[in-house]
């Protein structure tokens, strides 16, 4: 935003190469799929863990969560989930 160009850090450029699908277009962070494993950041169910069952948007996801010994099917932000490996 100067009067000249700023150099990018090479490690940067790689990081964000890592992240682009085979046209180069960024994936998204929360690039998950059914069955994936995912932790809950926020919200009532915050720390727990749970199965992606459907994306049904952008925006929501449907997770299969174990709530007194039954398997529970809940609506989550997508942004409140984290892939575990």
């Amino acid at each position: 935003f100067g009067a000249s160009a700023a150099q990018v850090p090479s490690g940067l450029i790689c990081q964000l190469r890592q992240r682009c699908d085979s046209e180069n277009a960024l994936i998204p962070d929360h690039a998950f799929q059914s069955g994936d494993t995912v932790k809950i950041q926020s919200g009532p169910f915050a720390d727990f863990l749970a199965t992606v069952a459907s994306l049904p948007s952008e925006q929501r996801a449907w997770v299969l969560i174990e709530l007194m010994g039954r398997e529970t099917r809940v609506a989550v932000e997508v942004d409140a989930l984290h892939k575990v490996p």
